[in-house]
């Protein structure tokens, strides 16, 4: 079996890496690995893109909601596993 040093393009990719500014979202931390060569992608969380954001359930058959996100934001939105989204409250019929 090889091991990293065998593979070194991807041996050197890996050295390149740095670690970005940690972003917390609750109880998680996500710490970014960045590269030097790959430009900064600049994603928002759910909570910093607020307003631009919309989501809604899409009907369907299948017993898990599907969720359409819509996303007005000027950079990509990172929704994180696990991530609780609540809908907003409709009024009854």
């Amino acid at each position: 079996m090889p091991t990293l040093a065998d593979v070194k393009p991807l041996a050197q990719a890996l050295c390149d890496l740095a670690p970005g500014e940690p972003i917390a979202h609750g109880a998680l931390t996500v710490v970014p690995l960045l590269s030097p060569v790959a430009p900064d992608p600049g994603g928002l969380t759910l909570a910093e893109a607020g307003d631009a954001v919309t989501i809604e359930e899409v009907r369907g058959a299948g017993a898990v909601p599907t969720l359409l996100l819509t996303s007005a934001a000027d950079r990509p939105v990172l929704l994180l596993d696990g991530e609780e989204l609540i809908a907003p409250s409709r009024p009854r019929r």
